[in-house]
Formats: C-alpha cells, sequence, structure tokens
C-alpha cells in the first residue's frame, strides 16, 4: 500500500502543480487582477471591463458612458468621437487609482511575483510605473482605435464595451441568494412592506424627538475657502443620563485595523474623533452640481432590545449635501452606512421655489418637490431646512444608541438649545484613507472585495437574504451602498433627478 499510496501522491502533486501553473496569470495585466482577487484586496467599487483591462468604470463614469452611447443620435460624429474619448480617459484613470491601491494592499509575496513578470523591482512605486506605461500604451491604441471609427461603428464598439461592464458587486450572486431562499420569499416581502408603511411616520417622529442633551463634535478645519470644510456638519449625538451599553458605543471616533490580513478587525477609536469626506457630483437636467458628502463611524450598534436584528460591531452615518448652481446647500441626504434609512431633507429656499412653479404637493406627498417615481418607491423627503445667505455648518441629530438621524437643523451652533454635555473636535479627512490603514507593516483597507465591513455583519443580513440584498445592514463602502431596498444605487448621479421636482434656476 505505502509503495502505491508514495507515486500516486507524487502524481497529484505533479498534476496540482500543472493545473494550477496552467490557470495562473501569463501577463502583467491579468496578474494584477489575478492577486487582487486571490488576497481579497480588490476594490468593490469599481467595476471592472473584459477586454479592456486597464478600464475601470464606477456610477458616474457608467452614466457618462450611457450618455457617450447616445450622443451619436444628438450631435456630430466628431462630438460623439470626442465624447468617447473623454469617458474613456477618466475610465482609464479611474482604472489606474484603482490598481495603484490594489498593488499597494498586496502582500510582498504577490508584489514579488508581480516583478517578475514586469520584470522590476517589487516596490509598489516600481509596480505602479510599469503599471502605468503600459495602460497609457493601452488608452492610445484604444483611442486612436475610436478615431478611425465610423459613427456607426463607434457606436456598436461603445454598445460592446459597455456590454463588457461587470455587474455590480452586490448584483453578483443576487438570482442566487433569492433561489436559495425562496421558500422564505413571501414572509419577507410581507414584513418588508409592513416596515415600509411604517417609515414615513417614523420620519417624521425622529424629526419631533425631544433631547434632553446632547454630545457635540464640530469640524477642526476653519478653511472656509474648501466647500468641504465650509460645510462640514456639526454632529449632535443624543446624551441620555444612563444606558443598557457602553457609553463609548454613542462616541464617533476614527478607523484602525487590528488583527491580520487574513482575519482583519475594524477597530472605532473615539479618543480620536474623525469624518471621512469626499467630493461627487450630481447631474439634473444637463447640469452638474457639486456634492459634499461626510462619513463618521461608531464602534457598535448596541442591542436596543432583545434579539436586536441589526444590532453588530462598527456603526455609522452619511451626509450628502447637493449644492445649487450659486454653491448653496440645497438638499441634505442621510442614511446608516449601510444605506438603510435613507432620506431627504429640503433647504426651505428650493421648497419655496418648487411651490411657486409646480403648485400644490402632488396626492399622497408633503413638499411640493417630490416626485412620484413610477414602478419605484419613492424616496422619503423627511423635511425642510432654514439656509440662511450665510450657511455654514449644518447640526445633525442622532439618536443614542439606534445612531438613525433624526433631523437637521439650522447652521449656527447657538441655535442648538438642547443642553450640551461635551463639545469636541473632530478631525476631518479624506475618504481615501480607508483603504490604506496600516495593518501588518503594509496596508489594508477597512473594506472587504464585496465592499463590506470586515466582521461587522447583522441578523438581519440572514432575514432578507430572500430579497437577493447583499448582507443587509452590514455597513459598506461608497460606491457599493443601495437605498430604499435596493430599489436604487446611492451613487447614481441623476438619483435626485429621477426622484425630485426642481424647479428652474436650481
Amino acid at each position: 500500500m505505502t509503495r502505491i499510496r508514495k507515486p500516486i501522491r507524487r502524481a497529484l502533486c505533479t498534476l496540482i502543480s500543472l493545473v494550477t501553473a496552467g490557470c495562473g496569470p501569463s501577463t502583467f495585466e491579468q496578474a494584477v487582477s489575478f492577486h487582487a482577487d486571490q488576497h481579497r484586496v480588490r476594490d468593490a467599487a469599481a467595476r471592472r471591463v473584459s477586454g479592456y483591462w486597464h478600464l475601470r468604470f464606477n456610477e458616474m463614469l457608467l452614466s457618462d458612458l450611457d450618455e457617450a452611447i447616445a450622443r451619436p443620435q444628438n450631435g456630430s460624429e466628431s462630438e460623439a468621437q470626442a465624447a468617447a474619448v473623454a469617458v474613456l480617459g477618466d475610465a482609464h484613470n479611474l482604472g489606474a487609482k484603482v490598481s495603484a491601491g490594489e498593488i499597494a494592499r498586496l502582500p510582498d509575496s504577490a508584489r514579488a511575483a508581480l516583478a517578475e513578470l514586469a520584470s522590476c523591482a517589487g516596490t509598489t512605486t516600481a509596480l505602479n510605473d510599469h503599471y502605468s506605461v503600459r495602460a497609457d500604451a493601452a488608452l492610445r491604441a484604444l483611442t486612436d482605435h475610436l478615431q478611425e471609427l465610423s459613427e456607426r461603428q463607434l457606436l456598436d464598439e461603445l454598445r460592446r464595451l459597455r456590454s463588457n461592464v461587470e455587474p455590480a458587486i452586490d448584483d453578483q450572486g443576487r438570482l442566487a441568494r433569492q433561489l436559495a431562499y425562496h421558500w422564505a420569499a413571501i414572509p419577507v416581502l410581507i414584513g418588508v412592506d409592513v416596515e415600509e408603511k411604517k417609515a414615513v411616520d417614523k420620519a417624521q417622529a425622529k424629526i419631533a424627538k425631544a433631547f434632553d442633551a446632547v454630545t457635540l463634535w464640530r469640524s477642526g478645519s476653519s478653511d472656509d475657502d474648501r466647500l468641504l470644510d465650509r460645510f462640514a456638519p456639526t454632529i449632535a449625538v443624543e446624551w441620555p443620563d444612563t444606558r443598557g451599553y457602553p457609553n463609548e458605543y454613542d462616541l464617533i471616533g476614527s478607523v484602525q485595523l487590528t488583527g491580520s490580513r487574513t482575519k482583519p478587525t475594524v477597530d472605532i477609536d473615539p479618543s480620536r474623533p474623525a469624518v471621512y469626506a469626499y467630493t461627487a457630483e450630481a447631474k439634473i437636467e444637463n447640469r452638474r452640481y457639486n456634492q459634499l458628502v461626510y462619513v463618521w463611524w461608531f464602534p457598535e450598534r448596541p442591542e436596543m432590545e432583545d434579539k436586536d436584528p441589526v444590532a453588530g460591531h462598527v456603526d455609522g452615518n452619511t451626509l450628502r449635501i447637493t449644492l445649487d448652481a450659486c454653491n448653496r446647500p440645497a438638499i441634505f441626504e442621510v442614511m446608516q452606512n449601510c444605506g438603510c434609512g435613507h432620506q431627504i431633507f429640503v433647504a426651505d429656499h428650493i421648497e419655496t421655489a418648487a411651490r411657486k412653479e409646480f403648485g400644490d404637493p402632488l396626492s399622497g406627498k408633503t413638499l411640493s418637490i417630490e416626485k412620484g417615481v413610477e414602478g419605484r418607491r419613492d424616496l422619503i423627503v423627511a423635511g425642510t431646512v432654514n439656509v440662511g445667505s450665510d450657511a455654514g455648518h449644518p447640526v445633525v441629530y442622532i439618536d443614542a444608541g439606534y445612531h438613525e438621524v433624526c433631523r437637521i437643523e439650522p447652521f449656527d451652533v447657538s441655535l442648538c438649545t438642547v443642553p450640551i454635555v461635551d463639545s469636541r473636535v473632530y478631525k476631518l479627512h479624506d475618504y481615501g484613507v480607508l483603504d490604506r490603514l496600516a495593518l501588518d507593516d503594509g496596508v489594508f483597507s477597512m473594506f472587504g472585495a464585496d465592499g463590506l465591513v470586515h466582521d461587522a455583519g447583522r441578523s438581519e443580513g440572514y432575514w432578507l437574504a430572500p430579497t437577493g440584498i447583499l448582507s443587509a445592514g452590514q455597513p459598506r463602502k461608497r460606491g457599493t451602498q443601495r437605498i430604499r431596498w435596493d430599489e436604487y444605487t446611492f451613487d447614481d448621479p441623476r438619483l435626485l433627478e429621477k426622484t425630485l421636482r426642481f424647479p428652474a434656476g436650481f
């Protein structure tokens, strides 16, 4: 038996080695994506394109690509080519940025494998330089090719490229999740409808909630020439006399990683308060408007009831402020970082203009700016905010434990009549640092390759699995968040245009 087993074992090892070698990447371009997948460092918010290794797309770029595909019907051939070249150039730039981040998060062994294929040093800088040279050459070849095409050929090429963009991370496997739990779909959907009917009433109840005391966090930045600093929120968290959980669960803090690359743990350090911010754009009636996005994190979402389905490790909120053409705050959106609880607050002067132009609110609506969306759930517009001409830092009220945004008040902390238990200063960080946190003598992301915060799942995720939602309630990365039971993507640049009625001159 021994004489038989050893040859078999050797043969199996040889076969495995051959298969592994055959399946491994043979080019540097293939190897970057291969190792990013193997070591779980890929960026879930950037979608790859089959056949175009150097391009990555997000929601904005996909919208731009769709417009480029439509342009031949609305403009000249040269305009169509220029639009195509522009959007693919942007997708190329996103690809370079994302790949640089993925290479930086790889372990040394993977970078060594890349260096062998590239015939360069195994440093992050050398590998990124090699990637840039190869990607730039690929973009030039693609651009030259597009400029030689007729209008019809160009349209065919763009459509083919669009069809090769991979599905969003949470759409991958959605059908399989629905099929696996099909037996529970009907009761779950009934439960969702019940919760949905409560949603508007709950939003109004939160606005009216009385806060006995709060702890405040103010931005430590004084650079009012930068929009992100000028409108950075003041965060007011309800501060009850007693809690059934540790006080620090209601403190915002900076994100850090512990553990190892194979089992990372996300920790929130309240001793170093922080808010993570980035800019975006909204498309409304053929114009682009600046958006300011602020994200903060709590260490835990405690159990607020027995077997609370949304309790879990790490919690947080997102505030997005859409500015009008004069860069004045106009639309405020708030949600949990998982995408739950999305609500809108509208600047009162915008609602006044909407009422003047459109008249009374639509049937079943409270504000004139609200639009009914055919075949989808409407967004919840909770109320208005008094935005003066000297608008500054909005005050965001959050209830204790639940960490839900209750309301937004005018831009002057002196208007906060609630007793202040403590006042702290937070540091405003670029959101991108969350993808390059220190871990194991290198850098790693707080988000997994699925876009979810490591080890932060909720039991709610199991209950809602029959809907196809990916790990419902688990905080996730920008670019992967969905709202209103997954009916909308939060980063869709036309989200507000689809769901609100904007007055002329917005």
